[in-house]
This record gives C-alpha cells, sequence and structure tokens, in this order.
C-alpha cells in the first residue's frame, strides 16, 4: 500500500528523533517502554538502523552515535524547512 509507506518515511525520523530525546533528557524507563511499544510498527527495512538505536541509553552515547548525528542532520533541514 502506497499510503503506508509515504508514512513511513515521515513516521520513522520520528520516531527516532523522539527516542533520542526521551535519552537525551533522562527518560531512560520510558524511552525502553517508547522502543517496545513503536518498534514492531516501523517499516521492516529500518529494523537493522533500529537495533542499533536501540543500544543507545545515555546522552553520551547520543553524542557519539553516528545514527543520532544523521538524524541531527535530517531533522534540522526539516525544521528549516518549516520556518
Amino acid at each position: 500500500m502506497w499510503l503506508q509507506h509515504e508514512l513511513g518515511t515521515i513516521l520513522y525520523p520520528m520516531f527516532v528523533h523522539m527516542y533520542l530525546e526521551l535519552v537525551y533528557n533522562g527518560y531512560k524507563s520510558q524511552a525502553v517502554d517508547f522502543m517496545k511499544t513503536y518498534r514492531p510498527r516501523q517499516e521492516d527495512y529500518f529494523q537493522e538502523d533500529i537495533l542499533k538505536l536501540a543500544t543507545i541509553s545515555t546522552k553520551e552515547q547520543i553524542k557519539s552515535s553516528e545514527i543520532a548525528e544523521t538524524f541531527k542532520y535530517v531533522f534540522s533541514l526539516s525544521v528549516r524547512e518549516f520556518l
């Protein structure tokens, strides 16, 4: 279904951003719960990256994470487009 694919391209970056935001702000247990709840709803082709994302559990790990750095850039571009 094309709509599901289109939504996935929006929802996945939001999923990553929200997870990292929880971790960054010290909400570790909420981040774990968020991951357990919403990971299964992400497209199959994102699951490998999500496994890497799930290993991030501290602010320090975010700062040294390649996947977090990638999404930091993606979100900064997205926000500028709407300003």
